[in-house]
């Protein structure tokens, strides 16, 4: 660690927007410059983490004021708290320093709250909004490595963005805003308790979760909506409701009316007297055709399967409002 008494970084503002919860207002500053106090200020080091990764994890550390990234093909980095000084000159790291923003700035939308929180300040997300600033549409996360729309699994595209394990809510969290934030992004996963830990970005087709453990995906193009009733936001899904296995579900269905369902009201409608029919695990409404009207299923259903003039609501996928 000695090698770490002088240090250098190229002069630059980086955004780091999402740190473990709370947002981050301005940018962390990477300076020029060592520690020369290495040992009386450093607080423990990351491995295997990037910018981001070691940004969520300085956050998390209350005396924690910035950190010094590791520029060699090996990433990792140091925290540390107050007391360093600029010292000498490496070519082998850099040193963040934070700014951060009070909730004076207004950056919580969508009738989210905000609350001071360690160094920045937190959304807490109602409606069926979530993200940094509660301005992201719910987005369903599915147990599984992402797969695509064929059923196959997408190793193409994929860029890793850290190698931490990915189990707890707050590594989640992270991992799905670094995604949101990533350039032509169409899904995250992440992957705990495995060699292959980390977070990963998609960039091609990815459709849902294969129901893998120790994995989770987001495919973006899931990400919808919420429709309010009964106290909880429910995702609603294009096409009619299918099972785990892709197949339609035909059983258990009761069919509570013969409106058309092309209208907002007519499929808030719908969903309240699903949610109010005894045993429902789901809501299907459908317009434009013969089988036109409001159906509560009573058995399994797993998601919508994308078909033109249906609509679809998984009860297992209501989140509670706030």
């Amino acid at each position: 660690m000695a090698s770490l008494y002088a240090l250098i970084a190229i002069v630059g503002v980086v955004w780091v927007p999402f740190i473990n919860g709370a947002l981050q207002c301005g940018s962390a500053k990477v300076r020029e410059g060592g520690c020369p106090e290495f040992y009386d200020t450093i607080i423990r080091h990351i491995g295997g983490a990037d910018e981001a990764a070691c940004a969520m994890e300085c956050q998390s550390e209350d005396t924690c004021v910035g950190f010094v990234l590791s520029k060699s093909a090996k990433p990792g980095c140091w925290l540390f708290k107050a007391g360093c000084t600029q010292g000498g000159n490496l070519d082998k790291y850099e040193y963040f320093d934070f700014h951060r923003c009070s909730c004076s700035d207004s950056l919580c939308k969508n009738g989210a709250t905000c609350t001071e929180a360690g160094f920045g300040v937190q959304c807490k997300c109602t409606g069926g909004w979530e993200g940094e600033t509660c301005s992201e549409r719910y987005c369903p996360k599915e147990l599984g490595y992402c797969l695509r729309s064929d059923g196959k699994d997408q190793n193409s595209g994929v860029v890793k963005k850290n190698s931490l394990d990915g189990k707890t809510k707050e590594r989640q969290d992270s991992c799905l805003e670094q995604c949101r934030a990533y350039p032509g992004a169409t899904g995250c996963e992440v992957i705990w308790d495995r060699s292959n830990r980390g977070c990963y970005v998609h960039t091609k087709d990815v459709a849902r979760g294969n129901g893998k453990d120790k994995y989770s995906c987001w495919a973006f193009g899931q990400c919808q909506d919420m429709v309010a009733n009964g106290g909880k936001f429910c995702p609603k899904e294009a096409g009619y409701c299918v099972k785990h296995n892709g197949k339609d579900q035909n059983s258990g269905v009761v069919k509570l009316n013969k409106i058309d369902g092309s209208t907002q009201n007519a499929q808030e409608e719908c969903l309240s007297l699903c949610q109010a029919h005894p045993g429902a695990t789901g809501c299907e409404i459908i317009w434009s055709l013969g089988s036109r009207g409001c159906y509560a299923h009573t058995k399994e259903v797993a998601r919508g399967n994308g078909k033109n003039n249906h609509s679809c609501w998984v009860f297992s996928s209501c989140v509670q409002s706030n």
